[in-house]
């Protein structure tokens, strides 16, 4: 099973401040990233299921990740 995450990374520090999700959907997950910050952001897809978008200071990485269930 994979859940959809959104992760804001301090360009200058690389630090994480801020996750949101789990998404249904990778959709759902810019969604809520463009509500957060307010404004339209132009995202680009880095690899299959990944997006980013930049919004100084802050990268925006739009993730589908797998959970392992035992």
């Amino acid at each position: 099973m994979s859940q959809i995450y959104a992760t804001a990374t301090h360009l200058a520090t690389g630090e994480v401040v801020q996750t949101l999700g789990p998404f249904n959907t990778l959709h759902a997950a810019r969604a809520a990233v463009v509500e957060a910050v307010g404004q339209v952001l132009l995202w680009e897809r880095q690899d299959p299921g990944v997006f980013v978008a930049e919004k100084y200071p802050l990268l925006w990485r739009v993730e589908e990740r797998s959970t392992v269930q035992a």
